[in-house]
């Protein structure tokens, strides 16, 4: 909600969008970077998911819809993803960062490059090698940990600007709009802190997000 404001700087709402912007980490071939560019750009702004998995000369190996929280792979197509694809884009609609489905399905299928994109941000993840069984459980405990850590965090910061955003319009209670903004955007802010934090303890992955 455009009145909501918290002072804390991750908690912006008023961003230019620039769809010409076009973040990555490390190198990336000239041909791909166009085909994926274009390709994140058709989906960005859509309500459900839809991703695309492009191989190591651009050529889309899978593009497939879904719902607005998850994509389906069948047995067919998931097999193509197994160690055939060197980047893989998706939309999240709600602008948060990556599920731990989203990471595990990367690492299991050996994909190098793991990329969301919304209306605000684009994040990524770039693998320098792939976690084992125990190194994937043990990130995930981690993931656990360090969630209950921001959502406790945020949430005070987040209950401080409502109390004075009430104050100040002499109101009682949010709107359900309001309420249902809240809650998206605190989601936004503490995955992306998650998946900082995870990257920070594992050097098998880096994480970046950018504001465009």
């Amino acid at each position: 909600h455009p009145h909501i404001q918290c002072r804390h700087r991750w908690v912006r709402k008023s961003l230019e969008i620039n769809y010409e912007k076009f973040y990555y980490q490390g190198q990336m071939d000239k041909e791909v970077r166009q085909k994926l560019k274009y390709a994140e750009f058709k989906i960005r702004n859509l309500e459900n998911e839809e991703c695309y998995a492009l191989n190591k000369d651009g050529s889309v190996i899978i593009n497939k819809g879904g719902n607005n929280n998850s994509i389906y792979f069948d047995g067919k197509e998931a097999d193509l993803l197994i160690n055939k694809v060197d980047v893989f884009t998706h939309n999240h609609p709600k602008s948060s960062s990556f599920s731990f489905t989203d990471f595990k399905t990367a690492n299991s299928c050996e994909i190098e490059r793991l990329r969301v994109i919304s209306k605000k941000f684009s994040y990524e993840i770039l693998f320098n090698s792939y976690l084992d069984e125990n190194e994937l459980f043990n990130l995930d405990i981690l993931r656990v940990d360090k969630t209950a850590e921001w959502v406790r965090k945020i949430s005070k910061r987040f209950d401080k600007a409502i109390e004075r955003f009430l104050k100040k319009n002499n109101r009682k209670s949010l709107t359900k709009e309001e309420e249902s903004f809240i809650f998206y955007r605190k989601n936004c802010i503490i995955t992306h802190l998650v998946w900082k934090d995870l990257a920070k303890a594992n050097k098998k992955f880096i994480y970046a997000r950018w504001i465009l």
